[in-house]
Parts: structure tokens; sequence; C-alpha cells
């Protein structure tokens, strides 16, 4: 009885200010939160949103530039608390074969723990790094999500052309690439080289800018084979 009218006060405090529910030690990111914030769970680092916040919404931004309902087949590259794979399956319908690739053990944990991604049917987590998973691997997928941080910074390795490359191998024909990047943390030369990197592919790329203020998007997609 105490511990749910502790809740309910704590659930209507968070919408004046944010409620610290726990804290916990990331050996990538450090120190990442769970934090409540308008009645909603959320999971942020230092000086971030990983999880369940305005980074839910940008990627939601970017899904509807996409055909989704349709999708067969997706791969996410940085599933953090998996924030994107309940906007996937509540907001867009998706019932598509979800595999979410995440590095950190710590958000694998609270993404099934804390925010119960188990509750959704047909989607396969896998505990590794997201290049070597795409050089490892063979299938392919119709739409793959590229959402990958240390904190607000995407690792080199992940804006090199192999890996870029890599991304394109595994897709399907008439696939899509959605793959964030913030605005203030990534040299605009880097960003127009990933969208040199596809074109030369043969993809097309739309460019979503200053989405929520803060972040780019990049939607590449894949010609369909000629019959």
């Amino acid at each position: 009885m105490r511990h749910d009218l502790i809740y309910r006060l704590n659930r209507w405090l968070s919408y004046l200010f944010p409620i610290r529910l726990a804290q916990y030690d990331s050996a990538l990111s450090g120190p990442v939160e769970v934090n409540l914030v308008e009645g909603r769970q959320v999971l942020d680092t230092a000086t971030s949103n990983y999880s369940y916040g305005p980074l839910q919404q940008v990627l939601a931004r970017g899904l509807r530039e996409v055909p989704v309902a349709s999708r067969q087949s997706v791969l996410v590259l940085g599933m953090g608390g998996g924030s994107v794979i309940e906007t996937l399956r509540e907001a867009f319908l998706c019932t598509a074969y979800i595999e979410a690739v995440e590095v950190d053990p710590i958000m694998v944990r609270l993404a099934q723990e804390v925010f119960k991604l188990d509750r959704f049917e047909g989607v396969h987590i896998i505990e590794a790094d997201a290049a070597a998973h795409i050089h490892a691997g063979t299938s392919r997928f119709d739409l793959i999500l590229v959402d990958i941080f240390v904190i607000d910074r995407i690792p080199e390795v992940f804006t090199a052309p192999d890996f870029l490359q890599g991304l394109v191998r595994r897709l399907n024909p008439g696939g899509y690439i959605l793959y964030n990047t913030i605005r203030s943390t990534l040299d605009r030369k880097v960003f127009r080289a990933i969208q040199a990197v596809w074109t030369e592919a043969g993809l097309s790329v739309q460019v979503l800018e200053n989405v929520s203020g803060t972040n780019d998007l990049l939607i590449a997609t894949a010609p369909h084979v000629s019959a």
C-alpha cells in the first residue's frame, strides 16, 4: 500500500520535474539513469536521452517516411532500452520479425527487466558489437535502423565506409536504412560522406534535418530488382 502511494506521488511530481528511480553503471556509457518523466519511465545518460524520451519521437519522425507496415524483417542496431521496438509495434502496428543488436549488457538487462521488452513477440535480442554483427552475418532485412551512440557521439567505426557498405549488403531490394545522428556532435563532412557512400552504392538518400531541434536523420532506399 505504501509503495503504491509513493509511486502515485512520484508519478504526479514527474510532471513538474524528473524523478530518478534508479541508477546503473555502464562500462560504455558511464552512469545511466531510469527516470520518471511526465508519468513515463525513460532511460538517460548524464547528457542525453537514450530511450523512451525525446529520442523515441525523433525515430518515430523518420519511420513516418518508411512504409513500415509492409516490412517483413527489421534489424535494429543500437537497441538501448528498446523504445524503437515499442514504437514499431504500438505506433506503427509493425508485425515484422525484429532482430535487435546491443553491445552493452546493462542496456539489454534494462530493456528486458525494466522496460519489459519481452512483452513483444517476434523480437530476437543479440548482445554483440553492431559492426561485427553486420560483417559476420548474411541475412538481409527490409529495414535497418541505426541508432548507435556512446553517450551523444557515434563511434567512428559506424561512420566508416566499410560499415556503411556492410549495411547495404544486408539490405533487401527496396529496403530502407534509417540512420540517426545528432547535429551538434557529428562533423558535417562525415555526415556528407555517409550520404556519398550510399549514393555511390545506388541508393537514394533523403535527409530530415533538425528533427526536434537536435537530430538529423538519413533515410537511404535501395532500388527494387528489375523484373
